[in-house]
């Protein structure tokens, strides 16, 4: 269960529509009726009955926390899980202190620069009951603490979870993000100019359907099984040189044959878009390159690993083998190996034919620079957090499935 950040607020322009709907609806109702009907019975969870009232004060709070979506069904849903969580609490006799919501009031309230005073002198101008926000925070507070009790020791974060949660953090600004299509032939001995032919007459295509059909038929890469299509990209994954040229093409358009390790790669352009991408750049790219002295040898190798660190066992098995591991900047990745790993996602990896044999290529890691105050410790804290919330929901999902709802 989530609990809502510090933009909570109501225009007056929507609390007086609703103040004046909720008006004219009571001023329509028999004496009486309107009194029976907030306190009636809205939903039913098991035995627990929740009424309209309790419906429409989770509605202004939700209004409150700029929810968005159809309030009134939004605080029905709330509902219905929170009597949910509160009978499994219950199964525990777990109880929050008055002294400890306190503190959690404090902290809520805070979070928008607040007094509890404040807060909830706020929400009595806009009609909201304190006991709707205490019964909210209540139970967040003690589910938050009972998921933690329970799964806690079982969340594991590793260094790459905290990696990729800096890298997720650091693409909240816009930037673009770019849709190709890739083409990579091997320089086979004996047959480099007819390649060389070959690549240069793709690099005059300008149907994406033309040159998915050469990939088909001619590229080495996974991608080939879909024409080459690959899915967008940021553009900030590839080296500056290369940025420049891809920005500047229009869909359909093919880039020169790019010189790789032992073969030509050929990028098609499909699109180009305001996207996430890393509001700080790349600080480096860490990358691995096996020579190895057959194709077959290639094939065997690929299905064997999942992490650059796997390379090394084959690399101390096989004397005919050579690898080479380097972290450097975007702008100092070899040209021959740019365009290959510009494309790929950590922990891809690629066969390319060579004269003597093949190359090995895998993307081991982009490192990005963290956003300021994004501390790695801080990092871990909140990958455990979002996996413990999930835990959480799984368990709501499960008491759903079982619960009697009317």
């Amino acid at each position: 269960m989530q609990m809502p950040g510090t933009s909570f607020n109501v225009t007056a322009k929507n609390w007086l529509r609703a103040a004046l709907l909720g008006a004219c609806t009571l001023a329509l109702l028999p004496h009486g009726t309107a009194a029976q009907g907030l306190f009636s019975s809205a939903v039913t969870v098991n035995d627990r009955a929740i009424t309209q009232y309790e419906v429409n004060q989770r509605a202004l709070l939700l209004q409150f926390f700029n929810t968005p979506g159809d309030a009134q069904q939004n605080a029905r849903e709330s509902l219905i899980d929170d009597a949910l969580r509160q009978e499994e609490l219950a199964r525990y006799t777990i109880a929050l202190t008055d002294e400890q919501y306190d503190m959690a009031l404090a902290e809520f309230a805070g979070r928008a620069n607040l007094t509890p005073a404040q807060l909830l002198a706020n929400m009595g101008q806009l009609g909201i009951d304190g006991a709707a926000l205490r019964d909210y925070l209540r139970v967040s507070v003690l589910w938050r603490d009972y998921v933690r009790a329970r799964f806690n020791s079982t969340i594991t974060v590793t260094e790459a979870d905290i990696d990729a949660y800096i890298a997720r953090a650091a693409t909240a600004s816009q930037g673009m993000e770019i849709l190709l299509s890739e083409l990579i032939m091997p320089l086979v001995p004996g047959q480099e100019q007819q390649i060389q032919q070959l690549a240069q007459q793709f690099s005059q295509l300008t149907s994406t359907a033309a040159f998915s059909d050469a990939a088909r038929e001619y590229s080495v890469t996974n991608s080939r099984a879909n024409g080459g299509q690959m899915d967008w990209v940021p553009l900030a994954n590839f080296p500056p040189g290369l940025q420049n040229v891809l920005s500047a093409m229009s869909p359909g358009q093919v880039t020169a044959p790019l010189g790789i390790e032992g073969g030509v790669a050929l990028l098609q352009v499909r699109g180009l878009r305001e996207g996430r991408i890393a509001n700080a750049s790349v600080a480096s790219v860490e990358y691995a390159v096996m020579q190895v002295p057959s194709v077959a040898a290639a094939e065997r190798i690929l299905p064997t690993v999942a992490t650059c660190d796997d390379l090394y066992t084959h690399n101390l098995q096989n004397a005919d083998v050579t690898l080479t591991r380097q972290s450097v900047a975007p702008a100092q990745v070899p040209a021959e190996v740019a365009p290959v790993i510009s494309t790929m996602n950590p922990g891809n990896i690629i066969a390319t034919p060579t004269a003597n044999g093949a190359t090995i290529t895998m993307l081991c890691a982009r490192n990005i620079t963290p956003p300021q105050g994004l501390t790695r410790e801080l990092a871990s804290n909140l990958v455990r957090g979002e996996r413990l919330e999930s835990r959480g929901d799984r368990i709501i999902a499960e008491l759903r499935a079982n619960a009697v709802i009317r």
